[in-house]
């Protein structure tokens, strides 16, 4: 009985590994079609006049999720970079589906705010810190696709 049992242990697993669900070293998976999808968004994405990208970007994918995203450094204030990207990405398909709460629409943020765009089942968000905060960057956008759950 131990020998059917394990036999079907080792089924299992490599069934898991020719599905992509399980590799052999235990790592998560990478989603490559994701992950390609959220390059190609990427690669269609205006970046605002005068920022300029600077280290500390990052990449993910697995089974739920894809994820790219990029720092950059400019002088732009936050409502002029905000108002080119809700006409710039409203022309592609995307609607802002979040954003910060200001007292006026002049005032710069004091502390890190984001805005939050959506388009399908991909999510663009771009982040802003504001000098005082002394981060190397005071733009951060990401393009992510996260598997929903019903």
């Amino acid at each position: 009985m131990k020998h059917q049992q394990l036999a079907c242990l080792v089924l299992t697993v490599n069934a898991l590994i020719l599905l992509g669900c399980l590799s052999p070293s235990g790592d998560v998976p990478r989603n490559q079609p994701r992950l390609d999808a959220v390059r190609t968004i990427w690669s269609e994405l205006p970046i605002y006049p005068g920022m300029i990208e600077v280290p500390g970007g990052s990449t993910a994918s697995g089974f739920d999720k894809a994820y790219l995203s990029k720092n950059f450094k400019g002088s732009a204030k936050y409502r002029d970079v905000k108002q080119f990207y809700e006409t710039q990405l409203s022309t592609n398909g995307w609607h802002l589906s979040k954003q910060p709460q200001l007292k006026t629409p002049e005032e710069e943020p004091s502390s890190e705010v984001s805005l939050e765009f959506r388009r399908g089942e991909y999510k663009l968000t771009i982040d802003h810190a504001p000098e005082a905060l002394g981060y190397s960057w005071n733009y951060a956008i990401s393009v992510t696709w996260l598997l929903v759950r019903g």
